[in-house]
């Protein structure tokens, strides 16, 4: 860890996950160059809008009824828990909600089972735009943890490039990201508080308006500043020969 502050300190340019963790290396860090908030992007061939109930019938999921889920690493650190709680409340108070999960589990964490339960596996890259372009409402939860704080949980993108109304925790990158739309935030690890967000997206569902760089878009803002940077040090490398 030592020895990572030293190298940031001293770099030219530094990029960072999300605008939470770009703020961290300024101030607590004390970086010196200059530091980009890069966060991950979507293929949007791949990441789109799309005809939902295509998108059920080739995951075999159930047409007709509202769905809600997500995907990723179903682990306790990744903030997978609240949403196992919420959904025994959405589960009581909309007997017409299913839920929907793919990725890996975690071993002694079971997650719920039942007639409106739908776990998926682990599904390929454009299976898993499918599954969001499948769904009603898409579940963010991040725990409010240093991981919570400073990432950038990439299926928040990808859920919105697909269109798909969402609910997130409150904190770091998301908090940021949903700022006008508080609606849609819940307290990070608040079971209650997921179910409420849920009911109140399946009720009455916005979609945020984000805009979402390609990569194309994202290299393109960070581009001058890598060229500058090296023409800077060429320069300084002439001066010394």
């Amino acid at each position: 860890v030592t020895l990572l502050r030293r190298a940031v300190r001293r770099a030219g340019l530094v990029t960072t996950t999300s605008e939470p963790l770009r703020r961290l290396v300024v101030e607590d860090y004390g970086a010196h160059g200059t530091v980009v908030s890069l966060p991950s992007s979507v293929d949007k061939a791949v990441f789109h809008r799309r005809y939902r109930d295509g998108a059920r019938d080739r995951l075999g999921l159930p047409r007709g009824v509202p769905l809600v889920g997500t995907a990723g690493g179903l682990y306790r650190e990744k903030g997978i828990q609240p949403l196992y709680a919420a959904w025994e409340q959405v589960a009581a108070r909309r007997p017409d909600v299913h839920l929907v999960l793919a990725g890996p589990v975690e071993a002694g964490l079971p997650r719920p089972e039942g007639d409106r339960v739908h776990y998926l596996g682990h599904l390929a890259h454009a299976q898993v735009a499918d599954l969001f372009g499948a769904l009603d409402v898409g579940v963010i939860s991040v725990l409010d943890t240093a991981f919570g704080r400073y990432c950038f949980p990439q299926k928040a993108y990808e859920m919105l490039a697909c269109g798909l109304p969402v609910v997130a925790s409150d904190v770091g990158a998301m908090a940021d990201l949903f700022a006008g739309l508080p609606q849609v935030l819940f307290r990070p690890g608040d079971a209650n508080a997921l179910a409420d967000a849920l009911l109140r997206q399946l009720d009455r569902p916005t979609v945020p308006e984000v805009p979402i760089d390609d990569w194309a878009g994202l290299v393109a803002a960070v581009e001058p500043l890598l060229r500058d940077l090296a023409s800077t040090r060429e320069a300084a490398v002439s001066v010394a020969r």
